[in-house]
């Protein structure tokens, strides 16, 4: 097996034919293949353990798979307006937002991926967060709200 890469403008191509910016000669996905079962277990447990304990310092009820599914269900993209394929935490657990279904909205796979565990100001969409509040999403309303009466960790960012 060989792991030689190509590149394309300067940009590695693993061999499956994935353009990635990894140091390593495989993408994240094969690298990620090659990996012995037992690692894999190992650090998917490792970031669940992670997850439930953020959960838990934060507070909140929890949401069932059930209540996400719902959620999931029940609207267009609280961004965007695309069709819903996710949920997202509009403030992020990572950052020590609540797991409660008032903090938890509908997304498309695309808003997910980009905003990430950033908050709405630091997130680069503010088109999209600007249209969430013209669809007066009340989760993203509340959240700006929030961040709006943060102290000065957030000042540089509203210029």
């Amino acid at each position: 097996m060989s792991t030689a890469t190509l590149t394309r403008n300067g940009v590695k191509v693993c061999k499956c034919g994935r353009e990635h910016q990894r140091y390593s000669a495989l993408c994240d996905r094969c690298a990620w293949s090659a990996l012995p079962d037992e690692v894999k277990r190992a650090r998917w447990k490792e970031k669940k353990s992670i997850r439930k304990a953020r959960i838990k310092e934060n507070g909140g009820r929890g949401v069932s798979r059930k209540e996400l599914k719902i959620i999931r269900e029940s609207g267009p993209c609280g961004y965007c307006g695309a069709k819903a394929t996710e949920t997202d935490h509009v403030h992020g657990l990572a950052a020590g937002g609540i797991d409660d279904k008032s903090n938890i909205i509908p997304v498309c796979q695309h808003c997910s991926r980009s905003k990430g565990a950033r908050d709405l100001l630091t997130w680069h969409r503010w088109d999209l967060v600007c249209r969430a509040l013209v669809m007066n999403n009340p989760a993203v309303q509340q959240e700006l709200a929030r961040i709006s009466q943060a102290p000065a960790d957030h000042a540089n960012y509203r210029t």
